[in-house]
């Protein structure tokens, strides 16, 4: 009798050593899509996309994004990211297991819906002779307005534009801001606060009617520099009144 017992518990043994030492399935999981562009202010879903089994399934998961002021994230009802464009760039979407062993990204990019004042210099210190290189090819000089503390440059070489004069004041012979002058319409108004929300943040602070946003991560201007929106009938410049146009500056003039 015990001839039997013996092979029996051998059996046994063997069969629960195969048993235990089976691959334990991982499962896969993924994101519905990798890549976005999309404009300022818009929102969008990513999905995570699991496995019918596998130990991902008992995994917990967060999202997170890589600058905030460009895409932020937040997860919602079904375990989907909800992204909010804020600014225009570039920003990836991570969703990662907590544990580490998940890692997957979406690139997210803002562009624009306003280029209206892309390609407009402005560059702290800089002199006559940089600025009048890095004057678009439809302005003039207006002689008559310019000084030594103001540089003119008016648009009469396309007058479809919505950009109408350029004006540099000048310190001791450096830039200190660039004024542009637009046409002053509602659209236009609309384009240049479009222009402005899209690409900086509002830094709650005014000066002479004007509230300004900080370029920060900007991809037109410097990270320093400041702008606003001002409208008709503020007077900014030797008694001028400048109607509605934008104002680039450097971040000492709000003494910040």
């Amino acid at each position: 009798m015990k001839k039997f017992i013996i092979p029996l518990l051998f059996a046994s043994a063997f069969f629960l050593s195969c048993k235990t030492n089976e691959p334990v399935e991982k499962g896969t999981v993924s994101l519905d899509v990798t890549t976005i562009t999309t404009n300022y202010n818009q929102t969008f879903k990513i999905t995570p996309v699991f496995s019918t089994k596998g130990t991902v399934l008992d995994k917990t998961f967060r999202f997170s994004s890589s600058a905030d002021s460009i895409a932020s994230v937040k997860m919602i009802t079904g375990g989907q990211g909800e992204v909010t464009a804020n600014r225009v760039g570039d920003a990836i979407i991570s969703y990662n297991s907590t544990d580490g062993e998940y890692k997957l990204i979406c690139n997210v990019s803002v562009i624009p819906r306003s280029t209206l004042l892309n390609g407009i210099f402005y560059q702290k210190d800089a002199s006559a002779t940089e600025i009048q290189s890095k004057i678009p090819s439809y302005c003039v000089k207006v002689d008559s307005l310019t000084t030594s503390t103001i540089l003119v440059y008016e648009n009469t070489l396309a007058p479809t534009l919505k950009i109408k004069k350029l004006i540099f004041e000048m310190t001791a012979g450096k830039l200190k801001s660039t004024n542009v002058i637009l046409e002053n319409t509602t659209d236009v108004q609309l384009d240049a606060e479009n222009f402005i929300r899209e690409r900086y943040l509002a830094t709650n602070k005014a000066k002479n009617g004007i509230t300004y946003y900080n370029a920060g991560v900007s991809k037109v201007y410097s990270a320093n520099t400041f702008t606003g929106i001002f409208v008709s009938n503020t007077t900014l410049i030797s008694g001028r009144d400048l109607g509605l146009g934008v104002k680039f500056i450097d971040n000492s003039y709000l003494g910040l």
